[in-house]
């Protein structure tokens, strides 16, 4: 069986890299952990919350329970990666006329230039360079176009970020 890539000696997860990884993780847990504590004293005062629902239907049926975990976990990272890329776009507002999300729940992204060239394109790409480099954008792939504004006048889009 193959050497695990999450293993900090794998040459694929190093440094910071490793570390941006437990930082994720570890964020991960303390919203799992603050949600399951305010469960537990709604509980004590006889009061239900959405969390406690979905824990109290997991024990009927533990294949929806673990199809429901993985999908809050995955909503999770993707929540965490749009945080990380909206810090980073911010301290790129001198380059960026707007910035989308193109749908909820992914790492999909257009983003219009103030000056549409190859250097700041190159600029906004280092993240995703980046990005690519952990092993986590095989799972959630970070997906950056630079649409001119008039492609965007009718698209869908899911959210305008603020930006700068």
């Amino acid at each position: 069986m193959g050497e695990s890539i999450l293993q900090p000696d794998h040459p694929e997860v190093q440094g910071e890299e490793f570390q941006k990884l437990l930082e994720m993780v570890r964020d991960m847990m303390g919203e799992l952990h603050h949600t399951a504590s305010t469960s537990v004293e709604l509980n004590q005062l006889d009061i239900t919350n959405e969390w406690a629902e979905t824990i109290k239907k997991g024990l009927g049926s533990p294949v929806i329970s673990n199809f429901q975990a993985l999908k809050s976990i995955e909503e999770s990272i993707i929540n965490m990666m749009q945080e990380q890329f909206i810090e980073f776009i911010q301290t790129k507002s001198h380059l960026i006329d707007s910035a989308y999300i193109v749908s909820e729940n992914s790492l999909h992204y257009a983003i219009v230039l103030k000056e549409d060239t190859i250097n700041n394109e190159g600029e906004i790409l280092e993240f995703k360079m980046d990005y690519d480099d952990t092993p986590i954008s095989q799972r959630f792939p970070l997906v950056i176009s630079f649409p001119s504004k008039e492609h965007l006048e009718d698209a869908s889009l899911s959210k305008e970020l603020t930006v700068g």
